[in-house]
């Protein structure tokens, strides 16, 4: 991955700087933990959630799985053929894992990803 200079993650990992002044915190949460990745979600999603640009389109890979008309959007958005191509559906898992990580963190993370399925949802209307 450092070759590739991929370092969201890995032995190479440098955390994202997500503030226009330059500004950065780094977490105090040890990088082994589930905490830390919760929290670098959580920055993560948060920062694209308000900062993206007009047009820009999220896509709940839930609702790709079960909604057709989320495919047939995109390709139309993307100028190509809706039609389906044999043996390539998408497929949600049905794993439902437990997060044992700060409750807090959990429910800041769930707000985030709700708030952006919601307006994922949006786009198909």
């Amino acid at each position: 991955m450092t070759w590739l200079a991929h370092h969201e993650f890995g032995l190479t990992h440098r955390p994202f700087r997500f503030h226009d002044d330059g500004s950065f915190v780094p977490s105090a949460r040890a990088i082994d933990t589930i905490d830390y990745w919760l929290e670098v979600w959580c920055e993560t999603y948060g920062w694209l959630e308000g900062a993206t640009a007009d047009g820009a389109v999220f896509v709940c890979y839930e609702e790709l799985c079960e909604n057709p008309r989320v495919w047939d959007r995109l390709a139309e958005l993307a100028g190509i053929s809706a039609s389906p191509h044999e043996g390539e559906r998408f497929q949600a898992s049905t794993a439902k894992p437990e997060i044992a990580g700060d409750p807090v963190l959990v429910e800041q993370a769930s707000a985030v990803y709700a708030r952006l399925a919601e307006r994922a949802r949006g786009f198909v209307q």
